[in-house]
């Protein structure tokens, strides 16, 4: 589609696309709609996810502004995270999930259509368009190991996308199960939910990645990709085996800030690499 239509257009498209998801979601009447729903506006992320970073990478005008602006969107992606449990915390209760969804994601849609439409155009910075003018008059370059590389690199963003998401989701589960040990088997699971200043941990756990971004950003050139993975992969190790032998829910939420901080730290460090 970005090939076809445009990044532009693709990214205009999925965020249509997420708008009407939302409305389907405050109208659904039974889970099967509700999952088709949520189906959908997995399906436009991944349209639009891979669509802004190649768009950003045509219209810098150079790498030092490339960086910046994987910086600040890597940023702004965590900032939509903590708006959500934010938001969750102070209205949830109140309004219920339906009204929920719309407060919570539609102002953040419409602002990005706007500035799509008004604000950027869909062209290349001229330093990197001469570049590639330069490059397309040079003989082919044939990349050594591509397929080992390629491989290689799917594998630890398939990783480090787990781990994000592992944290993501593990918070709330270890809340719930703290619960369930304290309270009995029995216990009401409207009681084990996560709700009130418990959506304010899972605001708290996120915001780790954002000091990580930015030194990520920093030491990007003081320290190689391999070594600093190396390192990470040996603390992720021994705060998961802290969190396996300590349940209690200080070491829970302690232990998965630890977690989403290197999770920031790998992401954003990857993607340096891919754009290298």
């Amino acid at each position: 589609l970005a090939k076809g239509f445009g990044k532009r257009k693709t990214v205009l498209i999925s965020l249509y696309l997420s708008v009407c998801s939302l409305v389907i979601l405050g109208i659904v009447a039974n889970f099967t709609a509700l999952l088709l729903a949520r189906a959908l506006l997995g399906f436009c992320c991944g349209l639009r996810y891979n669509s802004l970073y190649v768009w950003a990478a045509d219209i810098a005008y150079n790498r030092e502004i490339l960086d910046r602006i994987l910086l600040i969107t890597h940023i702004f992606f965590i900032c939509g995270t903590m708006w959500s449990s934010v938001l969750g915390f102070l209205l949830l209760d109140w309004i219920g999930w339906r009204k929920f969804l719309f407060f919570s994601t539609l102002p953040v849609l419409i602002l990005p259509i706007i500035m799509v439409h008004f604000c950027v155009k869909d062209t290349r910075g001229p330093q990197i368009q001469e570049s590639e003018d330069e490059a397309e008059q040079q003989e082919t370059v044939t990349v050594s190991n591509f397929a080992a590389r390629t491989t290689k690199i799917g594998l630890l963003i398939a990783c480090v996308t787990f781990n994000g998401w592992l944290t993501t989701l593990l918070v709330p589960a270890l809340i719930q199960l703290l619960k369930i040990n304290k309270a009995g088997p029995n216990i009401h699971c409207s009681v084990t939910m996560t709700q009130g200043p418990e959506l304010l941990l899972l605001a708290l756990v996120n915001f780790a990645a954002i000091p990580s971004f930015l030194l990520m950003h920093w030491i990007k050139d003081k320290i190689g990709f391999r070594k600093l993975q190396g390192f990470v992969s040996l603390v992720y190790v021994a705060n998961f085996v802290l969190m396996l032998t300590q349940q209690n829910l200080a070491v829970a939420i302690s232990t998965n800030f630890i977690t989403k901080f290197l999770d920031g730290i790998i992401t954003l460090g990857y993607t340096y690499v891919l754009y290298d």
